[in-house]
């Protein structure tokens, strides 16, 4: 089983409209640890910022709360800019997960196209996964070494 056309363009959608906000490396609320709903001028827009807008807009636009959600990974390993004086490393990522079609989707504003939790297109290690029980609006954590579900 596989997303529809729709819904895959419906997620791309999404994908395409958030990651066209400008990433900056540096901004006023840097060194603070400030979530940042709406993008201004010298404001960072950190991962989990991409995420959380990504899920505002699908839930208004009726994309069940249930199948959709944050992932906390870390990165590839690589020499982070932000970080000269750093050794290379994995860092931690955040990005929105969605499930349509019985497959585990992921919405990231490092990768311009929404991708399958099983292709990822960097060398990811999921670590936690939102979850939601039926009917309930409560966010919990599940370990995601195993994979995403």
């Amino acid at each position: 089983m596989t997303a529809t056309p729709e819904q895959l363009a419906f997620l791309q959608g999404i994908n395409d409209q958030v990651n066209a906000i400008p990433y900056e490396a540096t901004g006023s609320d840097q060194d603070e640890d400030n979530w940042i709903d709406n993008p201004e001028p010298g404001k960072v827009w950190q991962c989990r910022d991409y995420a959380t807008r990504k899920a505002e807009l699908m839930r208004s636009q009726g994309w069940a709360f249930g199948d959709m959600g944050w992932v906390l990974c870390m990165t590839e390993v690589f020499a982070d800019p932000s970080f000269p004086d750093r050794a290379p490393a994995r860092y931690y990522h955040c990005v929105e997960f969605a499930r349509a079609g019985g497959v585990v989707y992921v919405l990231d504003n490092r990768a311009p196209q929404v991708y399958r939790a099983d292709q990822p297109p960097f060398d990811y290690q999921w670590v936690h996964q939102q979850t939601h029980e039926p009917g309930s609006t409560e966010v919990t954590w599940r370990d995601a070494s195993a994979g995403l579900v």
